[in-house]
């Protein structure tokens, strides 16, 4: 049962974003996935059936959920010693080669030759892509990351900003450090989208949480500062004004506590960081 709580938390996200369209019930357990990834394929092959490979990825993105759910199952009772072992674990290497290709399959929308291009129609396709990857746990991380340093979104920063707040959705703990570095990004939208996406990490182990608490509680007290020191700092100024809510929020949400500002938040850093009652897992 831990198994299976652990693996389902893992993939709370929010639901498909702007031009996607709404959950589909579908009996996904019932349905045949090759048949599935080949209409997904065509769909992606016809730059007019956007709104169709978006249904699809849909489905794909229910019947991963449901691979999940039952892969731990499996595990669960391959863990509790019930039920034939060899013909489990046959079971279990077949859901994760599954889990494996439905990630990618919703990946192809990013690097799929006939969607090159970046148009509008693209973006529209590729934001429910950037929402269903961020449903599936480290799979998605590895492929929200590997499109956001795709060269062909360097003109697309809010898009950018998307794929990294939905890497936090993931819980893909080991993204921590990726994302950490863009919380000094020359882009400040990175900033803020990053700190958003470290938010979601409140269940990471302590000693990660404590790492990003403490990166976050020294850039977010800089940036207070270099804005009260520059007043007349334009770049400053929006600085830590787009950027501060989101730090805070993350901060609140790492610790479970609140504090005034940044001069109070390095206070509190200062008292807790070796403090191993607050970072227990």
């Amino acid at each position: 049962m831990l198994s299976t709580l652990l693996l389902l938390g893992s993939l709370a996200a929010p639901h498909l974003g702007a031009g996607a369209l709404p959950p589909t019930p579908f009996p996904v357990q019932d349905e045949d996935l090759e048949a599935l990834l080949d209409e997904y394929e065509e769909a992606l092959k016809d730059r007019e059936s956007s709104d169709q490979a978006i249904a699809l990825m849909d489905r794909l993105t229910s019947r991963f959920k449901t691979t999940v759910e039952r892969l731990a199952e499996v595990r669960d009772d391959l863990e509790l010693g019930q039920g034939d072992a060899k013909a489990l674990k046959a079971e279990a290497k077949a859901l994760e080669k599954e889990l494996d290709e439905i990630a990618e399959a919703v990946h192809r929308a990013f690097v799929h030759k006939r969607r090159k291009r970046v148009t509008q129609e693209n973006l529209r396709l590729w934001t429910a892509a950037a929402y269903a990857l961020g449903q599936m746990g480290e799979r998605g991380a590895k492929y929200l990351w590997k499109a956001f340093e795709d060269k062909k979104f360097k003109k697309e920063p809010d898009f950018r900003g998307l794929l990294l707040e939905q890497i936090g959705y993931t819980h893909a703990y080991d993204y921590a450090d990726e994302l950490m570095k863009q919380l000094d990004s020359y882009e400040y939208l990175f900033i803020a989208k990053a700190a958003d996406a470290l938010a979601q990490f409140a269940e990471a182990p302590g000693e990660v949480r404590r790492e990003i608490v403490g990166t976050m509680v020294k850039l977010y007290a800089q940036n207070y500062e270099d804005a009260l020191q520059n007043q007349n700092d334009p770049e400053k100024q929006e600085k830590y004004r787009k950027t501060s809510g989101s730090m805070a929020r993350a901060l609140e949400a790492l610790t479970g506590t609140q504090q005034r500002d940044p001069v109070a938040w390095n206070r509190w850093w200062n008292e807790h960081k070796k403090d191993d009652s607050v970072w227990t897992p």
